[in-house]
């Protein structure tokens, strides 16, 4: 599994956990989970037998996502020190400012 530098890691551990976060208590996200749950059954009944291979399928799958939300979170990260640091360049106060640093420092 792809890990962030020890930084990165910290932050991303301190992220609420998705099965706590607001999308999950949407009405749309419950609607997928439903979708999901039906299809899993429907093939329980139909193809037993493949099952194994598609538990496997969806681990791997899983694994995949969770590299897509690292690549995502730590874009926003990005984003979000470029912009602090352009704001921080424009504003009429010293860069060496306590608050700014606070900002920055990692």
């Amino acid at each position: 599994m792809f890990e962030f530098d020890p930084h990165m890691e910290k932050l991303y551990s301190k992220c609420v956990p998705f099965d706590e976060g607001e999308i999950v208590k949407s009405e749309s996200y419950q609607a997928v989970r439903k979708e999901l749950r039906l299809i899993r059954q429907f093939l329980e009944r139909r193809a037993p037998e493949t099952m194994a291979n598609l538990d496997v399928y969806v681990d791997k799958y899983l694994e995949v996502m969770e590299m897509e939300c690292r690549h995502y979170f730590a874009e926003g990260y990005r984003m979000g020190v470029s912009k602090v640091v352009q704001l921080s360049s424009n504003s009429k106060s010293s860069n060496d400012s306590p608050s700014c640093k606070a900002r920055l420092t990692p």
